[in-house]
């Protein structure tokens, strides 16, 4: 019985090496090709900021900032100048293409691009967009999070409801939701509509 195991043990530990080296040459190929697939993105919003902006790239800092279960396909970044932390942008790069906060009519070339009423069906993906696009920054959106956090300083708004989206059989589509600065508190309704050709109406 101990001669069994023993020999089993060698013959694991031969195939060990073996193993070992396939993880690594594979894992290896994975995550290049991963690597590879940030710095072409990345390289795409320098190069848009130094075409748009004004910014080289040694004077600015670029982020990856795509979150988990982001849109397919698509890659978020946040690029500030080195100097200046109050001048930055958003971007979102999808197929070799850099759309940027900074730059107006990029969320409706996104839209179309991408085909995001079609794709989509999540009103938080909508407002995903809208904080990236449009929204000020120093505002909070009141979701359906943010309502579970906050119930105490809500219970004088009444009127405060979860952000609710209708899509229409045209293609075009309703956003409705309340923000709040960071301070004070104060609710305040929005109204965001996408029409059949992408074009985007937002305010209060």
């Amino acid at each position: 019985m101990k001669k069994a195991f023993s020999a089993f043990r060698e013959i694991n530990m031969l195939h060990l090496p073996l193993a070992i080296l396939f993880l690594i040459v594979f894992g290896g190929c994975q995550m290049q090709e991963t690597t590879a697939q940030t710095d072409a993105a990345q390289k795409i919003v320098l190069e848009h900021a130094a075409k748009n902006y004004s910014l080289p790239p040694a004077d600015v800092k670029v982020s990856d900032v795509t979150p988990k279960n982001f849109f397919p396909e698509v890659k978020r970044y946040y690029l500030e100048q080195n100097k200046s932390q109050h001048l930055n942008y958003n971007y979102l790069v999808y197929k070799n293409q850099a759309y940027s906060s900074g730059i107006d009519g990029d969320l409706r070339r996104f839209l179309k691009d991408y085909d995001f009423v079609r794709k989509t069906g999540d009103v938080d993906e909508y407002l995903t967009l809208l904080r990236i696009f449009s929204l000020p920054k120093n505002i909070n959106v009141i979701d359906a999070e943010y309502i579970g956090n906050h119930q105490k300083e809500l219970q004088s708004y009444a009127q405060v409801q979860p952000p609710k989206l209708v899509k229409n059989n045209d293609g075009s589509a309703e956003i409705s939701f309340y923000t709040t600065p960071v301070v004070p508190f104060r609710p305040e309704k929005w109204t965001a509509k996408i029409n059949s050709n992408s074009e985007v109406q937002i305010g209060k």
